[in-house]
Order: C-alpha cells, then sequence, then structure tokens
C-alpha cells in the first residue's frame, strides 16, 4: 500500500517576496537547430561579465524554441547587440527590442506537497490590468517578469492568497 501525503492550507505560507529592477528582457524566437549556438553565444556573453538574471526556454512550435533573457538593464543593449548580429545573418532568428521589466519571486515551504500554486498565482492576478511577459515555476518558487512599474501592485495583489506568517513568540522556550 502507498500513501500519498497532500498538503493544503486556505492561505498559502510563503518565506516572502522579492523584487529586482533595472532589469530588461529581450526575446529570442529561433529554429530548433540554431539553439546550441544560441547558447554558445549566452555562454560567451555570461563569461564575459554580462550574465543573466533569468533564462526561459520553451518550444513555440514544433520546430522553434522562445528565448527569454532577463538581463541588467546597463547590459540589454550589448546583450541584443550580439544576438541582433546573428539574426542579421540567420534570418530565421528573430529578436524582440529589450524592454525594461521587474521581476517579482516568492518561494514556499510547501509548494512542492500540494497542486495549485501556479494556478492561484495567475487567478489572483488575472483580474487586475498587469502584463506578465513569462513565468517560471519550479518546486518551490514562483517567477513572474512583470512590466516595469508593476512588481509592487503584483506582490501587494499576491499577498491576500501567499502570506509571510508572522514569527509568535513560544513562551515556554523564553526563559525569565
Amino acid at each position: 500500500m502507498e500513501t500519498i501525503a497532500v498538503y493544503w492550507e486556505p492561505i498559502v505560507r510563503v518565506y516572502g517576496y522579492d523584487v529586482k529592477r533595472d532589469i530588461s528582457l529581450i526575446e529570442l524566437e529561433l529554429p530548433l537547430d540554431m539553439l546550441e549556438d544560441i547558447g554558445d553565444q549566452a555562454d560567451q556573453l555570461a563569461r564575459s561579465g554580462k550574465g543573466f538574471t533569468m533564462t526561459l526556454v520553451q518550444q513555440a512550435t514544433e520546430h522553434s524554441f522562445r528565448i527569454c533573457l532577463v538581463t541588467a538593464f546597463q547590459d540589454a543593449d550589448a546583450v541584443f547587440n550580439l544576438f541582433q548580429k546573428t539574426a542579421i545573418e540567420n534570418p530565421e532568428l528573430e529578436i524582440r527590442t529589450p524592454h525594461k521589466v521587474e521581476l517579482l519571486s516568492f518561494h514556499g515551504p510547501h509548494f512542492q506537497d500540494r497542486y495549485g500554486i501556479a494556478e492561484a498565482t495567475f487567478n489572483a492576478l488575472d483580474p487586475s490590468d498587469i502584463t506578465i511577459f513569462a513565468a517560471g515555476c519550479t518546486g518551490t518558487s514562483v517567477y513572474l517578469i512583470v512590466e516595469e512599474g508593476k512588481a509592487e501592485e503584483a506582490r501587494n495583489i499576491l499577498s491576500a492568497s501567499f502570506v509571510v506568517p508572522e514569527a509568535k513568540a513560544r513562551k515556554d522556550l523564553l526563559r525569565h
């Protein structure tokens, strides 16, 4: 017999929220056979100190991928220019001009033990006018790339569904 435990709480507890500002999003769409070359270029950028705050890769069509590169705002032009040179030589590579965004992330102690974290996130934000350019969800974390100036608003909306518990002093542990 196998037992499967599912953890459920009406308001999800999180460790806290983190907001990163002064970052830019660069989006690439490329055929499968270019993925290795673009990966090599990204590695070259990282080795030159122009790394990424976040990178997301997703399949766009049966034969192409979409890559979202989030980089420091001051590095966005250098990153864009490198990939732009490749796009000029390879018309099947599409690159979108960088634009400023913010990254909101939060992490929870029980995200792996319960279902519905991503659904709760998107349902909470759905009525708002916040544009989510990309999202990443891992076992214990959620990452949202939102338009510039909207991360705090998103955090405020999400705090109705995802709460940071306040520490409570246990009297039995306090010594007088």
